[in-house]
């Protein structure tokens, strides 16, 4: 029996994200067992943007649909700013500390994320027209 990458591509990105949502918890917990009693919120949603992804990596394994390389590239990299905003946001909360330069994490995250969207869309639509003139051509 082969592994098709291409094929199980969904299937591989859904077990990552959810072992990234796994340590998330893991690391949460942890953290909070050592942290005297302080909470953040920003920690304690932390499992929450893999569990987000791994859903939608899900859907998309379920639908049987292939994302391209460029959307998962800039859909990877968005999440990976967003969730390192979640992490060190709680830290320096918990720390009682704060910097001035994390705002930059969400900022990126979120232009990645909507380059993602934005990269599907395009690719969609070349991917129906592709068809259509497959299909026009193949009924002359």
């Amino acid at each position: 029996m082969s592994w098709n990458v291409k094929k199980n591509q969904n299937l591989q990105y859904v077990f990552i994200y959810g072992g990234v949502t796994l340590f998330s918890m893991v690391f949460t917990t942890v953290y909070y067992t050592f942290s005297h009693g302080i909470r953040d919120y920003h920690l304690s949603i932390l499992s929450l943007p893999p569990a987000i992804v791994m859903t939608l990596f899900l859907v998309l394994l379920l639908m049987r649909h292939q994302v391209n390389f460029n959307t998962l590239w800039a859909l990877n990299t968005g999440f990976c700013f967003i969730w390192l905003y979640y992490l060190l946001d709680g830290i320096y909360a918990i720390a009682k500390t704060s910097s001035d330069w994390l705002w930059i994490y969400l900022v990126i995250g979120s232009f990645f994320l909507l380059a993602a969207i934005i990269l599907e869309i395009i690719f969609s639509i070349k991917g129906r027209k592709k068809k259509t003139l497959d299909e026009a051509s193949n009924d002359q």
